[in-house]
């Protein structure tokens, strides 16, 4: 549902109560002038003696009232309750978080009360989902699918990152970013290689375990996230989906408000123009499509259109939009692919029909995204039992 949240206080929102945690001393740095910030963040006995802890900066900025002083406070939502991320979270799990949090920051010094944490202002939150694969469909094979779409000229998404190990997928911008990774492999990465940066020792432990059930049962998870990263691009994406701008936490820790998001990304940036890469092989045939457009009865003109984009279409499935979009702007000139793709809408109203199906994994993220159900480590419980017996 949601996993990073970045929450600020004003000054007379929160109490500092052990000064001397933060670096530097936040009792010297509240009491001198000018700008700077002031960092308490969890160590490796933190974790290890009451468990998952935020990331906390102190910090002071100029105003027009002089300096302004608040408390910037970061934290993987589920880690909290979890220690982790591959169990999710539910709506009604959100008193019991509050609960947790607060007696986390005073352990590390910070007293806020209930009341403020649950109307804490957001500047960032990632909408996430854990996606269980079927049909022996790895993680990997999804994303090399993935990586195919072209996703930097919409929504100001500017670069691609697809490592060569084919482990992650990043479309992302300075503003926001749109990912895809193996859930399973991530977690026994170095938090400098991860895609989560926060990688503990109890998702080392949970891989290990995984790992070996993966000898007997089909395990694949493919996480999604939108990483909304600008307050800005944040309230974007939530008047687009039909929220309120400028959000409390109350507000994010929402089944809806998460899945619309998801779904508005999924929809709109990769699935909308992007239905021939997801095709299955068996469907993409020639003859499959001159045979439809036959018995379709369509005109000669539109017949020779739509089979044009059929065959721009393969290649599209076959080497991907960027390739493709390189080779039609060089031969025809730039935005002549945009051009073309404005003509899909035609080619996607063929590809509805029954007869051209998309390929199984299609399915499981489609019905994820529907359903939106939370997915916990115990569902793989009878694995590790039999493992272990």
């Amino acid at each position: 549902m949601i996993d990073t949240v970045v929450l600020n206080f004003d000054i007379d929102k929160f109490k500092i109560k052990k000064p001397y945690l933060f670096r530097p001393n936040a009792e010297g740095f509240l009491k001198t002038f000018g700008q700077g910030k002031a960092i308490n963040n969890p160590t490796k006995a933190d974790f290890l003696s009451v468990g998952y802890t935020p990331r906390m900066t102190l910090y002071k900025r100029p105003s027009r009232m002089g300096f302004m002083c608040g408390l910037r406070i970061e934290f993987s939502v589920p880690k909290i309750l979890y220690k982790n991320n591959l169990d999710e979270l539910k709506e009604d799990n959100f008193e019991e978080v509050i609960n947790i949090l607060q007696k986390r920051l005073e352990n590390k010094g910070v007293f806020i009360n209930k009341k403020n944490l649950i109307n804490a202002d957001v500047s960032v939150f990632h909408p996430s989902k854990n996606i269980e694969l079927s049909n022996y469909t790895t993680a990997t094979m999804v994303l090399r699918d993935l990586a195919k779409v072209d996703l930097t000229k919409r929504l100001d998404l500017t670069k691609t990152i697809f490592p060569v190990n084919g482990e992650s997928l990043q479309y992302y911008s300075n503003s926001h970013s749109f990912v895809f990774y193996d859930k399973i492999a991530d977690m026994k990465k170095s938090s400098k290689r991860a895609i989560d940066k926060e990688n503990n020792p109890f998702q080392k432990s949970l891989f290990a375990e995984i790992r070996e059930a993966r000898r007997f049962v089909d395990v694949e998870i493919l996480r999604m996230e939108v990483r909304l990263t600008n307050k800005r691009k944040m309230n974007k994406i939530l008047a687009e989906c039909g929220f309120k701008e400028s959000p409390k936490f109350k507000n994010v820790f929402k089944k809806e408000v998460c899945q619309k998001i998801l779904q508005y990304y999924w929809q709109k940036l990769v699935l909308e123009k992007n239905k021939a890469i997801f095709m299955k092989e068996s469907n993409n045939k020639q003859e499959e499509m001159i045979k439809f457009l036959i018995q379709a009865k369509k005109k000669g003109k539109k017949q020779l259109k739509a089979l044009n984009l059929w065959l721009l279409s393969e290649l599209q499935r076959k080497q991907g939009s960027v390739l493709i979009n390189q080779i039609i702007d060089d031969v025809f000139g730039v935005g002549s692919y945009q051009s073309i793709q404005k003509q899909y809408r035609e080619l996607n109203e063929i590809i509805k029909e029954p007869d051209f199906e998309f390929k199984n994994y299609i399915k499981d993220i489609e019905k994820s995204l529907r359903e939106f159900e939370s997915i916990k480590k115990e569902q793989f419980s009878d694995v590790f039992n039999f493992i272990n017996n």
